[in-house]
C-alpha cells in the first residue's frame, strides 16, 4: 500500500535547531491570529490559518489535543506502568507530525461546506424502508451468511475457512 500524498504544502517549521530540543513545559500551544504563527515553544510555524488552529471535532480542538500528549507532563489518564514513559525533550518527528496534521485540518476546512452540502442533501433525500430492502432480497438475511466462522488449527494461506 503506498502513502497518501496530500495536495497541499504544509507551512514551514522554523527554529533555532529541533534536535535541541524544545521546552515541553508550555500549558499549550501559543497562537498569534495576526501574524498566523504557531508557537510551540522557540519552534514556530507560519502561516496557520486562524480556522486551522481552532479546528473542532465534536467539541475537542485537534491542536490542543495533538500537543497535549506531547507536552512534559503529558495528558490522559495514567493506568498502567507504561503510561508514566513519555518523552523528556521535543522529538524531531513530531514537527513532521504537526506538519502533516496542520495539513489535514486545512484539507478538512476546504471540504467543510460540501460536506455539509452532502449531509442536507442525503437528509432530504427519501428513506430506504423495510419494503425496499425485502423486494430488493437484502432482508430477511438469509440463514447460509449468518454461520459463525469457524476456527482452524491448521496455518494455511486462508484467514477464515467458511
Amino acid at each position: 500500500m503506498s502513502a497518501i500524498r496530500l495536495n497541499i504544502r504544509p507551512p514551514p517549521w522554523t527554529t533555532p535547531s529541533p534536535h535541541d530540543g524544545l521546552d515541553l513545559t508550555l500549558p499549550k500551544l501559543e497562537y498569534g491570529p495576526v501574524t498566523q504563527e504557531l508557537w510551540i515553544g522557540s519552534g514556530r510555524v507560519s502561516p496557520v490559518p486562524r480556522a486551522d488552529r481552532e479546528y473542532e471535532v465534536s467539541g475537542m480542538n485537534v491542536l490542543d489535543k495533538w500537543f497535549g500528549y506531547r507536552r512534559r507532563n503529558p495528558a490522559g489518564k495514567r493506568r498502567l506502568e507504561l503510561d508514566h514513559e513519555f518523552a523528556r525533550r521535543w522529538l524531531p518527528s513530531w514537527i513532521t507530525e504537526l506538519l502533516e496534521l496542520l495539513n489535514v485540518l486545512g484539507l478538512l476546512g476546504r471540504e467543510e461546506q460540501s460536506q455539509a452540502d452532502l449531509f442536507n442533501e442525503v437528509c432530504a433525500s427519501p428513506l430506504i424502508t423495510v419494503t425496499d430492502l425485502t423486494a430488493a432480497g437484502i432482508i430477511p438475511v438469509p440463514p447460509e451468511v449468518t454461520k459463525a466462522l469457524k476456527a482452524t488449527s491448521d496455518a494455511g494461506d486462508a484467514l477464515f475457512d467458511l
